[in-house]
């Protein structure tokens, strides 16, 4: 899991009218990858933004994303693997634009939905995990 979290705070003239505006905001994120035996894998992610500001009169609602995936090693040369980005349709825009004498809102929903599928091949010798290669360069010195 990693976040975010700030303040801002400003205070002047913009567009010849004096603004006070403060703000905060905060975002984190979280993976995972899970072990369930067999050759079976899966991944799951997830983040959160906060509601927030980019910019004076530029606001924004919070956003959301979510994606998971599985894998099979099929054996010690394939594995097959599938990947959801965004499956819910969470991830969307929602912002306004607001100033002395106007107020826009805009809502965008890009094509976020992605559904991947994989066949992966290995060549060479079965690889060895990190530990097992330390323990045998030691032994070589």
């Amino acid at each position: 899991i990693s976040g975010t979290t700030f303040y801002a705070y400003f205070e002047g003239i913009f567009n010849n009218v004096w603004k006070k505006s403060e703000w905060t905001g905060y975002s984190f994120n979280t993976s995972s990858r899970f072990d369930l035996g067999k050759g079976w894998r899966a991944e799951v992610y997830g983040s959160y933004t906060s509601g927030g500001r980019w910019s004076l009169t530029f606001t924004f609602k919070p956003i959301i994303g979510f994606d998971f995936g599985a894998s099979k090693k099929i054996n010690a040369h394939w594995t097959a693997r599938m990947y959801a980005q965004d499956p819910l349709y969470l991830f969307a825009l929602r912002a306004e634009d607001y100033g002395v004498n106007y107020r826009a809102g805009t809502h965008y929903r890009n094509a976020t939905r992605r559904f991947n599928f994989s066949l992966t091949c290995t060549f060479g010798g079965e690889q060895k995990d990190r530990r097992e290669r330390s323990m045998e360069e030691a032994r070589r010195l």
